[in-house]
């Protein structure tokens, strides 16, 4: 029997407890509420990447097969899941785009409540996990990738998902059902961005390895990995079948053959720019604490899967896109080890000077965002301005194409996205995402990005080759007299053959600093 003199005790326990539950109730709401406001500000922003995914599923859904181009089989994609699911919705007669950028909103609240699981899982009290989710959901990134109508918060979700069953599984394996969960969610995250392979080969590692206790039977710490290969075994089968390879065109288009200091350096260069950004560098020393005061290894374990992401992403050569969406993935994991070092930092305050409570945090938090205020304020204006930019120049030049060539008529041009899905023309891609060809000259040279002056020579002699009616240069400065843009814009532009055989029709603007200019063949203008 409990003593008379303890009840008092405990239900002052209980319901400071349910207090608690109540308050991040309230603040959960809150948050969402902050992450959705940021939706609604992006909202009219759809990158131009997006349309390549919905021409590969219309032209699905047109009996075209998955190409960009009918009767070119080239994976021109990385997002097989989403290119299906809007292949689905096009059947029903539905925007696929407008799909994609509302899977992406709602993937992205599944992201926040996953971070708030995924914190609590590693360790994290109530106070340490709400303040993760708070990072994440006040700063821009989640809702820029979220609605971009590409594929990015979605693989975050799946790749949360499978995070939270693995620190699980690091402690109890579970029965074959548990596993399948474990593997059907890392092959979910796998077929909507190839990088989840490279997630599912470092977390066998660390299951062998022995990240949990050993002794167990070593089948149990590899089932998973077995059905995740069965069920993936079949998708890489019919892609080598399909396009002949199991690797998307666009790893060649974007990578090097070889080594590529430069490229490098421009990936490692994209991740300090983050941490300096939104301020989060501040945020590394209690991440590094986390590592070093938290008992057990789950906090070990998300530092793992967040050093080799952030390796990915320098190898990778980083992104141009707003937002950091290339580091999404690593952000969450990122904001949870903060967050459980900056509640060990609590802990110590409370007992020693601040016995009031998480006032510190609300504090702390506050400061974060007012530093990063600057940048919430640039990123906002930026990608506005990029969303007008997409319906002044993009889609006014597709629209020209559509209403001013033949059906039969080819365009060459590097923003292949919605200019290719507006006009319904085919397609030369200039950087090689859908072109072959392109993509094995760009990967000898280290990519289109950062290729040097005879790869993109080599390049524009053969986009000239192929004799498209139209080319679709782009460009940064307002005047053809200085022309000034991406390297293989540069070199055909630069090239006798195009000046001899091919005349300016217009010019618009998409940004201050970004132009698309309209080329064609000298018969074809007249």
């Amino acid at each position: 029997m409990i003593p008379s003199d303890t009840r008092p005790c405990e239900n002052g326990r209980q319901a400071a407890a349910e207090d608690l539950r109540h308050l991040t109730v309230i603040l959960g709401i809150l948050l969402l509420g902050i992450y959705l406001f940021w939706v609604w500000r992006f909202w009219p922003f759809t990158v131009d990447d997006a349309y390549i995914s919905a021409r590969y599923a219309r032209n699905l859904v047109r009996g075209y097969g998955l190409v960009y181009n009918p009767g070119e089989r080239v994976m021109g994609y990385t997002n097989l899941s989403l290119t299906l699911i809007e292949a689905l919705v096009e059947q029903f007669g539905l925007d696929g785009v407008l799909a994609a950028k509302i899977i992406g909103v709602a993937a992205g609240a599944g992201v926040l409540g996953l971070t708030f699981l995924l914190a609590r899982q590693a360790g994290g009290s109530i106070g340490a996990a709400t303040l993760a989710v708070a990072f994440l959901a006040v700063y821009p990134p989640l809702a820029i990738s979220a609605v971009m109508g590409i594929e990015t918060t979605l693989f975050v979700l799946f790749l949360l998902m499978f995070l939270l069953l693995f620190l699980r599984f690091l402690d109890r394996p579970g029965g074959a059902a548990f596993q399948f969960l474990l593997a059907a969610s890392l092959w979910m995250a796998t077929v909507t961005r190839p990088e989840g392979l490279g997630v599912a080969l470092l977390s066998l590692v660390l299951s062998i390895a022995g990240i949990r206790p050993s002794g167990r039977v070593a089948i149990r710490q590899i089932g998973w990995g077995a059905i995740y290969g069965l069920m993936l075994a079949p998708v890489l089968i019919w892609l080598s079948v399909y396009y002949g390879s199991p690797v998307p065109n666009t790893f060649f288009a974007k990578t090097a053959s070889g080594w590529m200091p430069a490229k490098y350096l421009a990936g490692l260069v994209y991740v300090v720019m983050w941490l300096r950004d939104y301020q989060t560098l501040l945020l590394l020393p209690p991440l590094l604490w986390a590592l070093k005061v938290r008992e057990g290894k789950r906090a070990v374990v998300l530092a793992v899967f967040l050093a080799f992401y952030a390796a990915y992403v320098i190898y990778a050569g980083g992104d141009w896109m707003p937002g950091y969406r290339f580091l999404l993935p690593a952000i969450p994991l990122y904001f949870i080890l903060a967050s459980l070092g900056l509640d060990r930092v609590w802990q110590i305050l409370r007992s020693h000077f601040l016995p009031a409570g998480h006032l510190w945090g609300i504090v702390l938090f506050l400061c974060f965002v007012t530093l990063s205020l600057p940048t919430m304020v640039k990123e906002d204006q930026y990608v506005l301005s990029r969303a007008r930019g997409y319906q002044q120049a993009h889609f006014a030049v597709g629209m020209w194409l559509r209403e001013n060539s033949s059906p039969d008529a080819s365009v060459a041009l590097m923003d292949i996205g919605l200019i290719g899905y507006v006009s319904d023309r085919y397609v030369l891609d200039i950087t090689g995402l859908t072109s072959r060809e392109v993509a094995r000259i760009a990967h000898r040279g280290g990519g289109w990005a950062l290729a040097p002056e005879e790869i993109a020579i080599q390049v524009a002699d053969y986009v000239l080759s192929q004799e498209p009616d139209y080319i679709v240069l782009a460009h940064v400065t307002p005047s053809l007299d200085l022309f000034a843009g991406w390297r293989f814009d540069w070199a055909i532009f630069h090239s006798p053959s195009f000046s001899a055989r091919y005349q300016h029709i217009f010019t618009v603007q998409h940004t201050d600093d970004y132009y698309l200019s309209v080329f064609g063949k000298q018969n074809s203008t007249e």
